[in-house]
């Protein structure tokens, strides 16, 4: 065993002994322009290079040493660290460029790197008597360079010069004059013109019998004149009636040719002449060239009409011939044998009424715009209409318009500025943009919710599942599965409105907003067994005539704004009324006038500003003890002498500026069960000297009692509670904590 070790020992011996000092050179690769290994040296660990025997060439290009991949140059000096591949690094050469300039002023020599790109165009000799036309690579000017990209080798640019171009002066018959410039000995393509009514002869210099040649251009400036000769027209009349015309003569000197276009003839308008006798070549004074002869033949039109045939389409558009033409219009379906399916043209015209026929598919922007008599348009059934255009209807006197059901598109404003108090839009229209242009022009929808194609930028008022609308003895309806609501009356000046408690088999139970917006009424009645439940927004709001309306039993609702601006004799709020709107009832003013609710009332809101500014005498107001909620100023400004609150009242909160400013007020005891007076709710009532305020108040805003002398305010707590704000009251009241 002992010897078996001897021997592995020595092994290991002789083979560690053994191992080469070359096995840790480095090695230092060296790799051409090409890609190619030309070599490689082996080098110690932190040996210099020393000399290096490898170089490289590269045409156009001066070697200038070795690096490697980073860009780290190696020379002799270098100190080899790790195994290393190196590449020639090479510069670029510099060559002359001169320049032969045949003659013109010397430009000098200059060096330029190899493969740059030198810009000429600022290198411009000049040479008495020529224009310099650029460098040319060859002496026989054959190759024009303005960017030279410097090659291997010194280059030689040739100059090329031109003859002086000189000017020719075209002299026209319309006493015009344009210059242009030609070269000398070269030939001259001269402006051949054409003109309709004159032949044109030629270019003639001055006092010359023939024309200019212009075949070879002569060495000094031209002028040359244009020579035109009148071109006579032969006309022939086919006048379509039963009268005929007799042949023109005629030249454009003549300066008008006579058409008659717009006399009337048996009761029909001569629309204008046709090159052909089927009329699609419309003649409209002007002439193609210079014809030799020509037929013209009249169009005729329906009396009050204008009919274009439309382009490539075997179809005709009608539009209205004069603005004076009155009544009432029917267009008719067809022209020609063609049907009429585009209507544009008749703004400012004064018709009151137009049937339109079930062939028109289109009405145009502003085809019935500023009809300052236009009431109503009527579809003819099975109407294809499928589009009206931007401000179609624009500041048109329309009341009325039924929309027909296979309209799909109603362009921008296309209602706007109308008389119309509502729009009813039919399930097939999905693109509607903003028929109005305010708000007080309600849109009734078919469909059960909002077309995706609607667009609506002021607000609209929308209602949705309305199926048609009509007229009835003057009043407008549209009709829901609920039944009717009255939109307005085509009568403007109406006095006297009598609502309607239903209209056949169908209840009204609306009336709808704006429907009545600053209009004449003096009264408003309502046949008994009235069905009536909402007054919509502004319903009669600005109607500053309105003296009587008896609010019908069964009314719920009453809308924003509904009898603002009015003049009521009284209010009287019947007990079926929920809710009275926004400023239902503001800016009444009267020498005297009474508010009242019914008994037993079912009232539960008064919004904000409701009876805002009713003056006048108003006396008491009693507020019905089902009232929960009054709104922000609902009372302010009012004249009322008292405020009472029946017995079980259920009010819960009085909002901002409720009775602000309400003068006349001495006294008032607040219902036990409220729990919140808001900012100023009496403030600046200045003769309010009592009040109560029970202990269900826990929250009382900033200002609420202020500017009231001598004011004494009873209060149901041992002391403020915690939502009172620190300035509820003012300096001149008096404040008794008697819980």
């Amino acid at each position: 065993m002992m010897k078996k070790m001897f021997w592995m020992i020595g092994l290991l011996f002789i083979f560690f002994g053994c191992t080469s000092p070359y096995d840790d050179l480095l090695t230092v690769t060296f790799i051409d322009h090409t890609d190619e290994v030309i070599g490689r040296a082996s080098y110690e660990l932190n040996q210099s290079m020393g000399d290096i025997i490898f170089s490289d060439s590269k045409e156009g290009y001066t070697f200038i040493g070795w690096q490697d991949d980073l860009g780290n140059a190696y020379t002799s000096t270098s100190i080899v660290t790790a195994d290393v591949t190196l590449r020639p690094k090479f510069v670029p050469n510099n060559y002359t460029l001169s320049f032969e300039v045949n003659g013109g002023t010397p430009i000098t020599s200059r060096n330029v790197t190899y493969g740059s790109l030198y810009d000429l165009s600022s290198l411009i000799p000049e040479k008495e008597g020529y224009t310099f036309c650029g460098w040319f690579r060859e002496e026989e000017l054959n190759n024009q360079v303005s960017i030279l990209e410097m090659e291997i080798g010194n280059v030689t640019l040739y100059a090329k010069w031109c003859d002086n171009q000189q000017t020719l002066t075209y002299h026209m018959s319309n006493g015009l004059t344009y210059d242009v410039l030609f070269m000398p000995g070269e030939p001259f393509e001269p402006w051949i013109l054409s003109y309709i009514g004159f032949e044109f002869v030629g270019w003639f210099e001055e006092g010359e019998s023939e024309p200019f040649d212009f075949s070879s251009m002569p060495k000094r400036d031209v002028d040359v004149y244009e020579k035109l000769e009148e071109h006579t027209y032969v006309i022939h009349w086919v006048t379509n009636q039963d009268y005929a015309l007799e042949t023109t003569y005629f030249k454009l000197s003549d300066q008008y040719l006579e058409l008659n276009i717009g006399m009337i003839y048996n009761n029909q308008e001569l629309m204008g002449w046709y090159r052909d006798a089927a009329m699609t070549i419309p003649f409209d004074n002007m002439f193609y060239g210079n014809e030799e002869e020509l037929t013209l033949y009249a169009q005729w039109s329906p009396y009050g009409l204008h009919m274009f045939k439309l382009y490539e389409q075997d179809a005709y558009a009608a539009s209205a011939l004069t603005e004076d033409l009155t009544g009432e219009i029917v267009i008719p379906s067809h022209f020609r044998g063609l049907p009429i399916v585009e209507l544009y043209g008749f703004s400012h015209s004064s018709f009151s009424k137009i049937v339109i026929p079930e062939t028109v598919e289109k009405i145009k922007s502003y085809a019935f715009s500023y009809m300052k008599l236009l009431e109503e348009v009527v579809f003819e059934e099975g109407s294809t209409l499928e589009e009206i255009e931007m401000f179609a209807f624009y500041e048109s006197n329309l009341k009325f318009i039924k929309l027909p059901d296979l309209l799909h598109t109603v362009g921008y404003k296309a209602f706007a500025m109308t008389r119309l108090h509502a729009l009813w839009v039919p399930a097939s229209v999905i693109h509607l943009n903003q028929p109005f242009a305010y708000s007080n022009q309600p849109l009734y929808f078919e469909v059960l919710d909002r077309p995706e194609g609607y667009i609506d930028q002021y607000e609209t008022p929308t209602y949705y599942g309305y199926r048609d609308t009509f007229v009835y003895l003057s009043n407008i309806y549209v009709k829901s599965l609920e039944g009717l609501t009255l939109l307005g009356s085509m009568d403007e000046d109406i006095t006297n409105l009598v609502i309607p408690s239903a209209v056949g088999s169908d209840d009204v139970i609306a009336i709808g907003d704006f429907s009545f917006y600053r209009s004449n009424l003096v009264t408003v009645e309502v046949e008994s067994l009235s069905n009536l439940k909402t007054i919509g927004f502004s319903a009669f709001e600005g109607s500053y005539e309105l003296k009587t309306f008896d609010l019908p039993e069964g009314l719920e609702i009453i809308g924003n704004r509904s009898f603002s601006g009015t003049y009521l004799d009284y209010i009287h709020i019947p007990s079926s009324v929920i809710s009275i709107g926004h400023m239902a009832f503001t800016y009444i003013w009267k020498d005297e006038i009474s508010i009242t609710f019914g008994e037993q009332s079912q009232l539960k809101e008064i919004l904000n500003y409701a009876f805002y500014s009713v003056k006048g005498e108003v006396g008491d107001i009693i507020i019905p003890a089902s009232v929960e909620y009054i709104g922000i100023e609902a009372f302010s400004r009012t004249t009322a002498t008292s405020i009472t609150f029946e017995a079980g009242s259920m009010l819960k909160e009085l909002g901002d500026g409720v009775f602000r400013s309400a003068y006349y007020l001495t006294s008032i005891v607040l219902p036990e069960g409220l729990e919140k007076i808001g900012s100023e709710a009496f403030y600046f009532c200045t003769r309010l000297t009592s009040v109560y305020i029970p202990s269900t108040v826990h929250t009382i805003g900033e200002r609420a009692f202020g500017v009231s002398p001598n004011q004494v305010i009873e209060v149901n707590l041992v002391g403020p509670a915690v939502g009172f704000h620190e300035d509820w009251y003012d300096e001149y009241a008096t404040v008794n904590y008697i819980g």
